[in-house]
């Protein structure tokens, strides 16, 4: 693994930027309730479903080395989901500490248009989706390590 370095914001999640031969990679950890837990799963099932759909860089979630979307469910010793993991491709980009120009500011209002026109077409969403925002994620305690 190469350089891995913490990032600073994240207001439900504390994230790093990790450098391995694989690629660039945002590591998040989420600790909350099972509800909490349950909308980054979710998350992670809208962002897949918009990566390599739409003309607008989307970071794509990685999966567990099953296959599998979810995130890697950390639990306490009686088996409830406590924390989660989750990997997205890292997209270079800075924040700004000013007010943008002009042109910055129209070139971030048309990523936005395209955003907003990607998500409006909300049955082609749901179709690439499939039943997975329906299946809530199994928060019951279990002797699994994780949903993988």
């Amino acid at each position: 693994m190469g350089a891995t370095s913490p990032l600073s914001g994240g207001l439900e999640n504390k994230g790093w930027r990790v450098e391995t031969d694989q690629g660039v990679f945002s590591v998040r950890h989420f600790s909350g309730t099972p509800a909490a837990i349950d909308a980054v799963r979710r998350e992670l099932v809208f962002l897949d479903a918009l990566s390599g759909r739409v003309e607008l860089t989307t970071p794509a979630p990685r999966r567990l080395a099953n296959g599998d979307l979810l995130p890697l469910i950390v639990r306490d010793d009686s088996g409830a989901a406590v924390d989660c993991w989750t990997v997205l491709g890292w997209i270079d980009g800075a924040n700004l500490d000013r007010l943008p120009s002009h042109e910055e500011a129209r070139l971030i209002g048309e990523a936005i248009a395209r955003f907003h026109l990607a998500v409006s077409d909300h049955d082609a969403i749901v179709a690439c989706i499939g039943d997975h925002l329906e299946k809530p994620i199994n928060t019951e305690p279990s002797n699994r390590s994780n949903d993988a």
